[in-house]
Formats: structure tokens, C-alpha cells, sequence
């Protein structure tokens, strides 16, 4: 729920009225500042204080996500936790006023968990500023992927209710005196009521704005409360009295504060510890404030840097400085680059900005400038750069203006306008010294972007200068390694890829011996292990990686690490942990606005949809990647688009279809290098499969030699190029061959790579053969072993050809044949499939991102179909059903 409505009229008192009659809810508040805007996890931190600290050290995770800047993904799963086990003593509402103020990981944080409330009994409620206040861009999509959003709209108040309200301020007014009220002030909430209390104080001032009206009170005044008024607008915050009173060089604060309270300007909570005083509302301060002369403000902010905490002096010093300060510029910038290196970027760049502001020369103003930049775009908030683009672009021309220009071009996905800054800040910069943060900078971006648009010599040739020069920046060291890798891999494979992390040190032996720093080339590694058939291998990488990035405020491609969760899980036929990963990749891309991974992870997931038979879901994720490839590119992204349209005709069947879509991936010039090489692994097995299946054999066997001219790597490889093999044997009528290729593939252990799809599409083909030549009883167990392998991974289109093959064979009429736990929808197989595996409710909401209430809901529903009354009954069931899902 959204309460919006202009600064003053009446948003938050609507809100403490609603909590007030809230009884028998657990409540969490907390308030947007837009001083702490760049203070990571600064809202979250303020829900987390209002929570019983017994019940929150049980997620300790949360806690050190939160302390160390982590990814917002993981603070969101954890608060999804936490929400769950509040919810089961009391439903919890989640309060949060000046929401347009929030920082931006908790906005992340909370956008992730709006996005999984469905059945839960928690209300989220956001006060919002409608005047002059524009939400960015995610927190706009917060509220609009929300399950369920209602708004509240407010505006001035009618004339009853000002007569409502001037009743009860005891207020005596005639009813022309009410008609000038309500017109003078628009029915303003906070205007009304600031009149009627100086019409009950008998001074009015006859101001013409309620800004007027409130600075009118204060000349009513002594010295002593307009000092301890001014002290509080010059804090900002909920303060202790006592330091507003020594701001303000007040002997007896609390006497002073009567005539505040009365105007209704503060509140004061005497029964707390520090005597907490505050505005009531932020219109009040900011009037008081301008009351102030600037010389007045600036010997009260340079007093309170003395008052505040070492972070809270930095701005009552730059709010003290006359004109400009070049010293202080100084020392705001050696600060930000100490936060910097511990990886406190937005503060960083904060300091910097303000540092910018006060600088004495346009060229310190513009270096320290884009250097904030630099730390939004390369961290994990590059959403707030975007409003300094401008600051930018009016920049004197400079190796770091057109490093900073390629950044935003590259968060944007046009590479080639991102190649030609880059390359420009990189011919101007020195990369002679091992301390040019520019040359490094412009050389991670630029081989960043060759290696997103498939350039490997290109990619290699930027990377090996930042490998060869830096020394100080790991981070950056270590993507420049990993763009290295990407570009080797792109000339002759993924394996080369994985030989370039791997053989050179780059990446400890052991696991537990890695750092943060290492989480973005051991993502990579996990990614070449994957498309180089090593889905097992992968899967460990990416876990490795995700942990290491998890606590990390260093960034990280984390949805990469998900893609290849996802797509190592599908070969290996996991699909219902695969299905989660695909989605986790995609929100994560979504949510850092990281356009050029969209293509891969939609991709991903529209082979997993075609798969499983959800065709609509498939064609949903086909539409995102053939937009990506379309606005955005490059022109290799085709092999993403091109592999998931042909796995959707051959879930269905079309076998021309299947050719035909693969056409502009097989035409393009590029398709023996860059993406089309890396993906090979994707679309080759479709397109033999497919010149098969039209009656282009030969075209087919030549296709299959120049894959297998290097002996087979995995099972997995041996599997497939069995099947295959045979398919060719059977479509040049050579029956004998066939058999016997299939019967040795058949015959293949299963290994930890093994890919179940391959196997059961194998042994559906082998008994069909065996079928035809006579061999009935053979030839029938075999269909049924395949037919058993598709129900257990959920191939729902394989699974019904399989049935028909059957069928059709044995002569019996087709019936409708129930399929338990493939009828369930996806979400409801996705829950089964974990209590299969023996997991509780906490554990499956913690696995599939979802609240405990939610897997509640979907197990009910599930128990209600089946007519099962318990875990173990499911469990038995699942088993029971799909083996080859728990092998």
C-alpha cells in the first residue's frame, strides 16, 4: 500500500493513526533521509532494530549481508526468512515513510521481497512525497511488480473537515472564517493546523505561504527557543536534547522548548534515554532553516562537526564553508578513496561529490566528479549515476570524461559507442605506471566490452594490459584475467577459457583459500565449464562464487553464477532447481539493470519452459531475448535467440521448424568464433538432429565429424554423439549400424555428467528400432525405460511422444493417462520435488526464494489434490514417481 501525497498533508499522522489501532501486529518502521540516501542498508537497518534479538540471531547471514554491503539479492532472501518465522506468532506490517528517500540496497533488498509475498500476512506500506519528488527507477518497480498494490492518494482536506479540525483545536470559528481558512489554504493538512494553533496563540501573522507562516511563529519567540530550533534544523534528525542544547548554547533547553511544543513545530519524547527532540514534520525544519542567515548556519554547522559522529562532521564542514575549500576538498577526497578500497563506494562517492562541490578549480571540481561516477558505475549502485550524466558531459575533454562516457555506454549495452571512448581514454592514458587509475579503469571497460561482444583477439589484447600493468586493484585485476580467459575462449573454445584461469594461478587450487576479489573469474570458469559439457564442475564453481560474493560489498556476476546454475542443473536434469536459477539470474540482471546478461538468462529460461511443455513461458522468455538481440545486440547475441526459438520447435516437434531458426546462426559470419563458439554446445546437437530429420544425412554426418575431431571429453559428449550417430546410421536405412551404436550407447554407465534428456531420447529411438526389427519385448522395455526417464526429469512434450510411440505400436487405443506429479503447475512441482528430497518448509522457502506461508499455501493445495494427508506421503509419492529426479 502507498500513501501519496504532497509534503505536509497529512501522510505520516494518517499513518501513526492506522498503527495506533493496529493492534495484535508485529510492526517494523522505518524513514527515508535523504541525507542517508547513500548509506547501504540504512532502511533495512532500521526494520532490523525493531525486531526481538533473539529471533534475529538465528539469521546471522542477514546481519553480515547487511553489515558488509552485500549483494541486495541475499539480504532480500534473508528478510523473506525473517518475515516468515514474525508472521507465524502475528501478522507484521512493514512502515516506511519518505520511501523516495530510501537507499538504493534496500530498496533492491525490498523489491525482491514484495515480489514473493502471495499468501502472507504482511502489509508493506510506504509513505510517499508527490511534489517535486520523482522516484527512480527502482523503486518505481518495486510497486509495480508487486503481487498486490493499493494507493492511497491524498489531498487537501473538504470544508467539513476543517471544520472537524478546527473543532478539535478547540477552535471557535464562524462559517465565513472557515470558508477563508479552507481557501487560503487549500485544505493542507499541516497549514491548517499551523493557522488554527496561531489563531488559538492570538498571534497572527497574516502570512501568505505556510513556509511564512512558520518562520511568523518563531519571531513570536524568545532568542532561546528560536537558537534551540535553528540547532535542531542544523542536526537534522531525532536528537538528544542535550546536544541540541549544547549546539544551540542553551542553559535550560527544556523551559526553552515549551513555547515549540506549543506551536506544534517538535515533538519531544522525555521518557526515552536521551530525551529525544525532533520536527514534527520535515516542512517545519526546512522553514526553519531558511529562516536562518547564512552566516547564522554556517557557525552552527561548523560547531556541530564537533558534536556529531566522525561520518556526520563531513557534512556540517562542507555545509560551513563559505565559498570554496580547496583544503577540505582535500580531505574529503583521501576519505572517499580510504572507503573506496573497503569497499564503501556509495559513501566514496558521496564524499566526493561534495568534495566536487567545494573545490577551488574547475579541474579538481571535474576530476573528483567522475571519479563518484566511476564508483556508482563500477559498483553496485550504477542507478545513481545516471542523474549526474549531465555533470559529466560538460566536463572538459579528458581520458577520464571518455573512460566514464564508455562506462555508460557498456551499462547500456551499446558497445560500439562504448568501444570508441574507451579506446580514446586508453590512447590518451599512461599505462607505463602501475598507479593509472584511468588506464586501468578504461582497460577493464574496453575489455570488458570486447569480451561482451564476442571480439576475442580484441578482448585479449585490452586485457593483457591491465594483467601486465596492475598490481594494486585486485578487483580489477582479476576482471581483466577473466576477460583474458573470455577472449581465449572465444577463439577456440571454453576450454581454453577454463585452461587460461586454472593453469596459470590465477585461481587458487583450493577453494576454501579464495577471496572476494576471486569470485568474478571463478564465475567465469563455472560458465566455460558448463558450455564445455562439465555441468558438475560448474555448479561448484558458481556455489564457490556465490558464497564468496554473498557477504562481499565487492561487485560481482552474480547472475551469471545463476545462468550457469541453470543451465548446468537443465543437462544434468534438475529442472526444478534449474527453473529457480533461471529466475533468481534474471532478477538479479533486472534489478542492476546489467543489460547485457538479459539475453543468456532469458535464453535459459525459455529452454527450460519448452522443455517442460510450458510453451507459454517459453515464448514469454523467447520475446525478451529476440528484444535484447534486436536493441541491443551484438550481432553474435543471435546464437541466444537462435538456440532458444529451435529448442521450443523441437520440444514441439517441428524438426524443420528447429532448421530453420538456426539458419541466422548458422549463416553468420562469426559462428566459428566469439558467442557462437562459447554456445556451441547449445544449438550443434539441434542442428545434426535436425538435417536428420529433413533427409539431409549427409550434411548431418558432416556436421557431426567436425564436432567429434577431438576424442569426446564426458559421458555426456559420448552419449550424445551416440545418439546421433545412430540417427544418421537410421536415416541412410543402415538399421545394423544404428542398433549397434545404440545398444553401446545404452549401455554407457551413468556418470556425474551424464544428461538424461540425451539418455531417454537414446533409448526411445533404440527400442523403436528394436520394435520394428522384431524384437516386441526388447524393444518395449526400452520405450519404457525412456518413457520413465521423461516422466522423472518432467520433459512433458517427450514424455507424451514417448506414450504414442507406445502406444502405436502395441495397437492399443491412446488413453489419457494420469501423471500425478506432472500435473501439478510448475511452482507446486517445484515444492513437491524439495520435499522429496527430505527438506522443511524454512529450507524450501529459503531454496526457492519464497516466505514459509507461501510453500504452506502451494503444499496445501498439493495435499488437497493428491487426497494426502501428510510430508511423508508426498515424499513417497515423488519418489515413487520421478527416480530419476533424486538420482
Amino acid at each position: 500500500m502507498t500513501i501519496e501525497g504532497e509534503p505536509g498533508v497529512g501522510k505520516s499522522s494518517l499513518i501513526r493513526r492506522f498503527l495506533s489501532q493496529a493492534e495484535g501486529f508485529t510492526v517494523l518502521r522505518a524513514i527515508g533521509d535523504r541525507s542517508e540516501s547513500d548509506y547501504g542498508y540504512g532502511i533495512i537497518k532500521q526494520l532490523l532494530a525493531r525486531v526481538d534479538r533473539a529471533v534475529l540471531r538465528e539469521y546471522p547471514e542477514l546481519r553480515e549481508v547487511v553489515k558488509a554491503r552485500g549483494a541486495a539479492f541475499a539480504a532480500g532472501e534473508q528478510l523473506l526468512l525473517l518475515l516468515g518465522e514474525l508472521q507465524s506468532t502475528a501478522p507484521v506490517i512493514i512502515v516506511i515513510d519518505d520511501w523516495q528517500w530510501s537507499d538504493p540496497l534496500s530498496v533492491q533488498a525490498l523489491g525482491f521481497v514484495t515480489r514473493r509475498l502471495w499468501v502472507d500476512g504482511v502489509l508493506i506500506v510506504l509513505g510517499i512525497r508527490t511534489r517535486a519528488e520523482i522516484l527512480n527507477e527502482e523503486q518505481q518497480r518495486v510497486l509495480s511488480t508487486a503481487s498486490q498494490h493499493t494507493r492511497v492518494q491524498l489531498g487537501g482536506l473538504s470544508l467539513p473537515d476543517v471544520a472537524k479540525l478546527a473543532n478539535g483545536c478547540g477552535a471557535q470559528l464562524s462559517a465565513a472564517a472557515l470558508h477563508d481558512l479552507h481557501k487560503r489554504t487549500g485544505g493542507h493538512a499541516l497549514y491548517v493546523l499551523t493557522l488554527l494553533t496561531e489563531a488559538a496563540s492570538g498571534h497572527m501573522t497574516g502570512a501568505r505561504s505556510l513556509t511564512g507562516l512558520i518562520q511568523g511563529q518563531l519571531a513570536s519567540m524568545s532568542e532561546a527557543s528560536c537558537a534551540l530550533l535553528e540547532a535542531l534544523a542544523v542536526l537534522d534528525g531525532r536528537v538528544s536534547l542535550a546536544q541540541v542544547a549544547a549546539l544551540a548554547g542553551v542553559e535550560n533547553p527544556v523551559r526553552e522548548l515549551a513555547a515549540p511544543l506549543a506551536a506544534g513545530l517538535v515533538d519531544w519524547t522525555p521518557s526515552e534515554p536521551t530525551s529525544p527532540v525532533e520536527f514534527r514534520h520535515g516542512i517545519q525544519r526546512d522553514a526553519v532553516y531558511q529562516s536562518m542567515v547564512p552566516e547564522r548556519r554556517r557557525t552552527m554547522h561548523s560547531a556541530a562537526a564537533e558534536l556529531v559522529s566522525s561520518r556526520g562532521a563531513w557534512m556540517h564542514r562542507v555545509a560551513a564553508v563559505d565559498n570554496v575549500s580547496e583544503e577540505l576538498a582535500g580531505e574529503l577526497e583521501q576519505v572517499a578513496m580510504a572507503e573506496a578500497e573497503h569497499g564503501e563506494s556509495d559513501a566514496a562517492a558521496t564524499h566526493l561529490l561534495w568534495a566536487a562541490d567545494i573545490s577551488e578549480h574547475r579541474a579538481g571540481r571535474e576530476r573528483r566528479t567522475l571519479a563518484a561516477v566511476a564508483l556508482f558505475l563500477t559498483g553496485r549502485n550504477p542507478a545513481r549515476a545516471a542523474p549526474l550524466r549531465a555533470a559529466v558531459e560538460s566536463c572538459e575533454a579528458s581520458p577520464m570524461k571518455s573512460t566514464i562516457q564508455g562506462w555508460f555506454a557498456l551499462s547500456e549495452g551499446e558497445f560500439r559507442k562504448a568501444e570508441k571512448h574507451l579506446t580514446n581514454a586508453l590512447c590518451k592514458a599512461d599505462m607505463g605506471t602501475t598507479s593509472n587509475h584511468v588506464g586501468t579503469l578504461a582497460g577493464v571497460g574496453l575489455s570488458m566490452t570486447h569480451a561482451l561482444s564476442g571480439r576475442g583477439t580484441q578482448a585479449i589484447e585490452a586485457a593483457q594490459l591491465v594483467v601486465e600493468v596492475e598490481r594494486r586493484n585486485l578487483q580489477a585485476l582479476q576482471i581483466g584475467r577473466a576477460c583474458l580467459a573470455w577472449g581465449r575462449a572465444f577463439l577456440r573454445g571454453p576450454s581454453e577459457g577454463i585452461r587460461a584461469l586454472t593453469d596459470t594461478g590465477w585461481l587458487p587450487v583450493d577453494p576454501a583459500d579464495a577471496t572476494p576479489v576471486d569470485a568474478f573469474p571463478l564465475t567465469f570458469r563455472a560458465v566455460f565449464r558448463f558450455l564445455d559439457g562439465q555441468p558438475t564442475a560448474a555448479i561448484t564453481d558458481a556455489n564457490n562464487a556465490l558464497r564468496l560474493s554473498r557477504n562481499s560489498s565487492v561487485p560481482a556476476e552474480d547472475e551469471f553464477a545463476y545462468f550457469t546454475l541453470a543451465g548446468a542443473q537443465y543437462q544434468l536434469g534438475r529442472w526444478e532447481e534449474a527453473a529457480v536459477n533461471a529466475e533468481r539470474a534474471i532478477t538479479i540482471a533486472l534489478a542492476e539493470g546489467k543489460a547485457w546478461s538479459y539475453a543468456q538468462c532469458y535464453a535459459v529460461t525459455s529452454i527450460i519452459c519448452s522443455s517442460r511443455g510450458d510453451f507459454a513461458g517459453a515464448e514469454e522468455a523467447l520475446a525478451h531475448v529476440s528484444r535484447v538481440v534486436r536493441e541491443i545486440g551484438p550481432s553474435q547475441y543471435v546464437v541466444h535467440s537462435a538456440c532458444a526459438a529451435a529448442h521450443l520447435a523441437r520440444a514441439k516437434g517441428d524438426s524443420e521448424g528447429m532448421l530453420e531458426l538456426l539458419e541466422p546462426l548458422l549463416r553468420h559470419p562469426d559462428r566459428d568464433s566469439g558467442w557462437p563458439l562459447v554456445f556451441r554446445t547449445w544449438w550443434w546437437p539441434l542442428h545434426v538432429e535436425a538435417l536428420v530429420a529433413v533427409g539431409r544425412t549427409d550434411e548431418a554426418e558432416t556436421a557431426l565429424a567436425e564436432e567429434t575431431q577431438d576424442p569426446p571429453g564426458s559421458l555426456h559428449t559420448e552419449l550424445l554423439v551416440s545418439w546421433l550417430t545412430g540417427l544418421i546410421a537410421q536415416g541412410r536405412h543402415d538399421q545394423k549400424t544404428a542398433l549397434r551404436v545404440w545398444r553401446e550407447g545404452a549401455e554407457l554407465p551413468d556418470g556425474l555428467d551424464d544428461a538424461p534428456l540425451y539418455r531417454a531420447q537414446l533409448e526411445q529411438c533404440y527400442g523403436r528400432l528394436l520394435y520394428s526389427s522384431g524384437r516386441h519385448k526388447e524393444g518395449t522395455t526400452w520405450l519404457r525405460k525412456a518413457r520413465d526417464r521423461f516422466a522423472g526429469i518432467g520433459a512433458i512434450p517427450y514424455l507424451e511422444r514417448c506414450e504414442q510411440v507406445l502406444s502405436a505400436l502395441s495397437g492399443a487405443v491412446p488413453q489419457q493417462r494420469k501423471r500425478g506429479v506432472l500435473e501439478l503447475t510448475a511452482r507446486e512441482r517445484e515444492i513437491a520435488h524439495r520435499v522429496g528430497l527430505g527438506m522443511t518448509n524454512p529450507e524450501i522457502a529459503a531454496e526457492l526464494y519464497l516466505s514459509s506461508k507461501t510453500v504452506e499455501y502451494h503444499l496445501s493445495n498439493i495435499f488437497s489434490r493428491f487426497g494426502i494427508t501428510n510430508r511423508r506421503q508426498l515424499r513417497d509419492r515423488v519418489r515413487r514417481e520421478r527416480p530419476e529426479a533424486f538420482n
